[in-house]
């Protein structure tokens, strides 16, 4: 088998591949951001030491790799080189590269071993066996053949960092070199050849920054003998390129110029650089490099600011001739006026910049401290400018408000607008010699002041829009002595009037009237209207003008769009025309009528208003189903009236009565009263678990029955008796209201409308309202206090009964006048208490018991004849005694003190009540502060009492 596979790789090696060049093919850059590419094959070579003075380049063989016998069995010990092209990848960082190929043929795959793959310095033309190139980096070693994964076997290297040492050191190629190790190279077992490699590469163009400078203001990179001022944020820059087209995001390092180990890199946020960090005078070198989120570019090179923290101080002064400071009127709207601006001796002022009264602004440089400015004022009476002054670092420094005062100079105008394509009437006013109008795109024309209060001109206006149009008046030797502008809408709407019609006064429905369209541009030929019911066209006459009669209908706003057409049958811009038309005869209205749930009845009296439009009214006539006139008075917008319709139609005729004894045209109203059964209770309202009598009262005569139902219940049915009434009873036990839907049937069969009825019913139980809270304490043991009880079941509960933490009953009659009973109560106890209390009908019937719960605290409670607490009493030498007690079980004694005097502590008697005198000196209040102890040291809450003196 030996012979075999030696002689099969000696005739590979004689035998040309054509397909070798394919092996080869370059890859193209991605379309954009990072560049993936088969770097270009410049050539390969191999050496054989049976040839030891010469090389093979680009042999039409496969590369081999060992020792191999020949046909002859001569042995052959090979290497092969290969050199890729690194040009392309100049200026750039390599992000992955893998160098790979495949062995072809191998001689013995159960032999092991070791193939090499190293760096080389580049085959040149003396390379040779003898001379070879000299192996600088071995990048691998690979165990082949026997043992391996397979074989022939892959070999592959990544090669990033190999592409990035070799472009930093500016290297062009790079030369790779396949040998097996030396101590195998000679073993003829071992030899191989392989397929030509491929090297990849993906990489990316680092962003590049230049010309590093500040701005606003521009300033230079500066150098350590001349720093460029700096504020304590400033706009450090760069131009900054990126040649895959990337975002590029700029920072910037930052250190004291004698301090570069405080070095610090900061990013570039919204173009500024905060250097507040840094104290003012520090000279600070600046280097800048970009970021495009893969790679940082170089550094820029280096930069030196000087940190300015300080503007100006002093204000700049300001002055003018044609705008002197003061209130002295002087040049005039749209006359250019020059400032005169100084540093005051500030030696780093490098420009000023100003700000007008409605927000525009400039800058000017200065020069040794100086600068002119040049400004025109746009309107007359007070301005003001505030300018500042900036050094060279761009700090501002205080600002001057200079106060002037301009002259009113320019003209005052009107334009009457007749539209587009028409002559309109400019019309304008003052006191210069001659006045100039020119349309914003046009030449100026003049017209003299020859009265000299005004003057008039003509504008033909080409288009709709709005127009600039400036304004200028002159002397008599023609100088310009103001200018102002004013902005002109011009529309081609045409003008329409009404003396009917229009919004000074309400038109009646049924006026005939008519409008008048006047054209607003050239060649109208007709117009194009709407009331709001579809357009409709009119023509206009040999003058442009239409009249168009008509009839007011319907009342209420009516809106009306016009346009003018032209003879090419163009529209111009609409007109809209609005007027109120109002009805004049009355309304005649029923809110009862006007109800989802309808409670008027035939036979149940209905009020009606009558109102109308028409503001003059004295008051109204009316008939009621052709009954006698009435005459009722009241205003214009309403007087109510009072009928009792009857079974079907009924009918309402009003009219408004006007000044001077006319009459409104007539209003018929016609309704048909709602004619399901009446519904009532008794009592009304029935109240929760009590019996409550329902009434079903037909008003259609003669009925046989009634259906109904309570509460969403099941239909239910009850005969009628002779006079068309029904009742039921009904005992509510599960809701708080009622609600009955009823129906009448009459002997036919025939059944009414349904009437639904709602009420509400009233409580039986009893509630409790009190300041004694359940959440928080109050009073205190033996300290009365009141509770109120209420209940909606009245008249019928006639008292309460009341109980205290389980005592004996208490009876309590029972208030009806809504404000409930009110009762006076004792805790016999501190902390929680419970009041129970029940109503109690005449019949003797007692509601459910309602548990009233109260927290009770350990206020004491106090009391005087001579001068009960918050009452003007006594008199200054009167003696008056305070007596105290309660606030917690215990207390032995309690303390008095009254005003700031010292407290006086006096024993409880065997009523637990302690009685001490006081005699007040002067009138007024007198505060009195009481609180009790226990043997064991417990006090209660302290007690505050008012003692009001009479003087």
């Amino acid at each position: 088998m030996r012979p075999t596979i030696r002689s099969s790789l000696a005739g590979l090696l004689a035998t040309a591949v054509a397909a070798s060049a394919a092996l080869f093919a370059t890859g193209q850059p991605a379309a954009a951001g990072w560049q993936s590419v088969n770097l270009p094959r410049l050539s390969w070579t191999y050496l054989d030491s049976a040839s030891p003075k010469a090389k093979f380049v680009d042999a039409t063989v496969p590369p081999p790799v060992g020792t191999i016998a020949d046909a002859a069995g001569k042995s052959h010990t090979y290497r092969s080189y290969f050199t890729f092209d690194l040009s392309g990848l100049k200026g750039q960082v390599v992000h992955s590269s893998y160098l790979y190929t495949y062995e072809d043929h191998v001689t013995d795959c159960t032999k092991a071993a070791t193939v090499e793959l190293w760096r080389t310095a580049p085959v040149r033309d003396n390379t040779s066996w003898k001379n070879s190139p000299k192996e600088l980096e071995r990048l691998f070693a690979a165990e082949v053949g026997s043992g391996s994964w397979s074989c022939p076997s892959y070999l592959g290297r990544d090669m990033v960092d190999q592409l990035n040492a070799a472009i930093a050191r500016g290297d062009k190629t790079v030369t790779f070199e396949y040998r097996v190790a030396a101590a195998q190279e000679t073993d003829v077992h071992l030899g191989r050849t392989i397929q030509a490699p491929t090297l990849s590469s993906t990489s990316n163009h680092p962003p590049v920054v230049s010309n590093p400078r500040l701005r606003y203001p521009d300033r230079p990179c500066g150098t350590p003998q001349k720093p460029s001022p700096a504020r304590a944020s400033d706009a450090l820059t760069v131009d900054k390129a990126d040649a895959d087209g990337d975002f590029v995001s700029v920072s910037v390092a930052t250190w004291p110029i004698d301090h570069p180990e405080q070095r610090k890199e900061r990013g570039i946020a919204y173009d500024s650089v905060d250097l507040s960090d840094y104290a003012d005078g520090t000279v600070v070198a600046w280097q800048a490099h970009g970021y495009d989120y893969t790679d940082y570019g170089p550094w820029s090179k280096t930069c030196y600011i000087r940190i300015d923290k300080q503007g100006p101080a002093t204000p700049p002064v300001v002055a003018s001739k044609l705008y002197p400071t003061g209130a002295v009127a002087t040049g005039g709207q749209g006359i250019k006026g020059r400032f005169r601006l100084d540093a005051a001796g500030e030696a780093d002022v490098a420009a000023f910049v100003w700000r007008d009264w409605q927000g525009l602004s400039g800058r000017v440089d200065a020069r040794q401290g100086r600068a002119v400015m040049e400004y025109t004022p746009t309107r007359s009476g007070p301005q003001s400018l505030s300018v500042q002054s900036i050094d060279s670092a761009g700090n501002y420094g205080a600002t001057t408000e200079y106060r002037f005062w301009v002259a009113s100079t320019a003209p005052e105008a009107t334009v009457d607008v007749a539209g587009v394509g028409l002559p309109s009437t400019i019309t304008l006013y003052g006191s210069a010699a001659t006045f100039g109008y020119q349309v914003q795109g046009g030449s100026e024309t003049r017209v003299p002041n020859a009265s000299g209060t005004g003057a008039t001109g003509q504008i033909v206006f080409p288009a709709t829009g709005y127009v600039k149009v400036f304004l200028r008046s002159y002397n008599a030797a023609g100088k310009l002595l103001g200018e102002k502008s004013i902005d002109v809408q011009v529309s081609d709407a045409p003008d329409v009037s009404s003396a009917e019609f229009n919004l000074e006064r309400d038109a009646l429905a049924g006026e005939t009237g008519t409008f008048t369209f006047k054209p607003r541009s050239a060649g109208v030929v007709g117009y194009a209207y709407d009331f709001g019911s579809g357009e409709q066209r009119i023509a206009a006459g040999a003058d442009g003008v239409a009249t168009l009669r008509w009839t007011a209908d319907p009342p209420g706003w009516t809106y009306l769009t016009v346009r003018s057409i032209g003879a090419g049958g163009a529209l111009s811009q609409e007109n809209y025309y609005q007027f109120n038309i109002i009805d004049p005869k009355p309304q005649i209205w029923a809110q009862e009528l006007q109800t989802t749930t309808r409670t008027d009845a035939p036979g149940k009296p209905l009020e009606l208003r009558l109102s109308s439009q028409m503001t003059d009214v004295t008051g109204f006539v009316y008939t009621f189903n052709g009954g006698t006139e009435q005459t009722v008075t009241g205003p214009w917008y309403g007087t109510v009236v009072s009928v009792t319709p009857r079974l079907g139609d009924n009918t309402v005729v009003a009219q408004a009565l006007l000044p001077g004894g006319g009459r409104s045209p007539a209003a018929t109203f016609t309704w048909q009263p709602y004619e399901a059964p009446l519904i009532s209770t008794d009592p009304s309202p029935g109240a929760m678990g009590h019996p409550v009598t329902v009434k079903l009262t037909s008003v259609r005569p003669g009925p046989k029955e009634f259906h109904y139902s309570v509460n969403g219940g099941p239909s239910e049915t009850v005969a009628a008796a002779a006079d068309g009434t029904a009742s039921f009873t009904y005992i509510p036990s599960d809701s708080t209201s009622l609600s009955i839907r009823a129906t009448s049937v009459a002997a036919d069969g025939t059944e009414s409308p349904e009437r639904s009825f709602y009420t509400n019913l009233r409580l039986t139980g009893v509630e409790v309202y009190s300041s004694y809270s359940e959440y928080w304490t109050t009073g205190g043991l033996g300290v009365p206090g009141t509770v109120t009880f209420r209940t909606e079941y009245v008249p019928e509960t006639v008292e309460y009964v009341y109980t205290l933490n389980g005592g004996a009953e208490v009876v309590a009659p029972a208030v009806s006048d809504g404000f409930g009973t009110t009762v006076t109560i004792v805790p016999d106890r501190t902390g929680l208490n419970v009041l129970v209390v029940r109503g109690r009908t005449a019949a003797g019937e007692l509601s459910s018991p309602r548990e009233f719960r109260f927290q009770v605290g350990t206020l004491p409670f106090v009391a005087s004849t001579e001068f009960p607490i918050g009452v003007w009493s006594g008199a200054v030498g009167v003696e008056g005694h305070f007596t105290a007690g309660g606030g917690m079980e215990g207390v032995t004694s309690f303390d008095f003190t009254f005003d700031d005097a010292q407290p006086v502590t006096v024993p409880v008697d065997s009523q637990g009540r302690a009685t001490t005198t006081y005699t007040p000196a002067t009138g007024g209040v007198h505060r009195l502060t009481v609180i009790g102890h226990t043997a064991a040291g417990t006090a209660t809450e302290i007690r505050y009492y008012d003692i009001l003196v009479n003087s």
